[in-house]
């Protein structure tokens, strides 16, 4: 195998393993952020997220509330804490019992994934800092 590097060639070794058979998975590569990162990140900002195709905006306000909205028009509310651990619970009220997410940071940027399963929720496109509640979505 031979990579051309800024007009240097670099001959690797033919019996380098690929990324097929090498023993790591990708949450190798992601790096969990603190329950203090993670205070810093949401607190009184909007972040906007990638849910599939479409997008969903999230308002974290300072006093602990909640708002969404999400693809298709809907929207809720609830409450915010951090913890426990290194996730944010939030209470929805349309909703029986809290949920807890934790974001990971990648080479790509930030992603939103269930602290509890690890599935992926959404990444985040933005922070808009100190917008929550501004008035345009």
């Amino acid at each position: 195998m031979t990579i051309t590097v800024a007009h240097n060639i670099v001959k690797l070794p033919d019996d380098l393993p690929s990324f097929d058979t090498h023993p790591f998975s990708p949450s190798d590569l992601m790096t969990t952020l603190t329950a203090d990162q993670l205070s810093l990140i949401i607190s009184g900002n909007r972040l906007t997220f990638a849910m599939g195709p479409a997008k969903a905006v999230m308002d974290y306000h300072a006093d602990g509330t909640l708002h969404v909205a999400l693809p298709g028009g809907k929207e809720r509310n609830g409450t915010w804490s951090i913890g426990p651990g290194d996730a944010y619970t939030a209470q929805w009220s349309d909703a029986d019992g809290p949920s807890r997410t934790s974001f990971q940071q990648t080479a790509d940027g930030f992603i939103a994934q269930d602290a509890d399963s690890g599935e992926p929720r959404g990444q985040i496109l933005a922070i808009h800092p100190g917008q929550a509640g501004a008035e345009s979505r």
